[in-house]
């Protein structure tokens, strides 16, 4: 799509994608969820620091994206001004589950009928650990049968 982040972390582009589908919260609950939104980018920042050993002034002029798309600004851009009218109806949306039919079908289109017809559903790099191995089998037999369109995970070995 054009994203394109300045460092290998895909934990941290998991948990933005979190921020951008978050769930609407009605205008009583939203100091209360911003105080706390606030509080979590404070820690993850502090985190990001401490790995990338940045100094204060240099982690606060961190800029992680390289490339965003234009069409993402738009997307964004609609969802907040969701999220501002829910709030003013003070009703709750989980946009994860309106954005679901849309991003099944998307994924549809692409991986189809999983691993067996699309070689780029599951990246084909050495496996470490039996666990790893164990792991891949499972999710091409979820691919197989038709019971996931695709994943993203990230697997930490220490």
């Amino acid at each position: 799509m054009g994203l394109k982040l300045r460092m290998h972390l895909p934990e941290q582009a998991m948990e933005v994608a979190t921020v951008f589908f978050r769930n609407s919260t009605p205008a009583s609950e939203a100091a209360e969820t911003l105080k706390k939104f606030t509080e979590e980018r404070e820690k993850k920042l502090k985190a990001l620091q401490e790995k990338m050993q940045l100094g204060e002034k240099e982690a606060k002029r961190f800029i992680p994206v390289d490339a965003f798309p234009g069409d993402i600004v738009i997307f964004t851009r609609v969802l907040n001004l969701l999220r501002g009218l829910s709030a003013t109806m003070d009703v709750r949306i989980v946009y994860l589950d309106i954005m679901r039919p849309f991003a099944e079908s998307a994924l549809g289109g692409i991986i189809n009928m999983g691993p067996t017809t699309n070689t780029q559903w599951l990246c084909d790099t050495p496996v470490h650990l039996d666990v790893e191995g164990k792991l891949r089998k499972l999710l091409i037999d979820l691919g197989n049968s038709g019971k996931i369109l695709g994943v993203q995970l990230c697997c930490l070995c220490i």
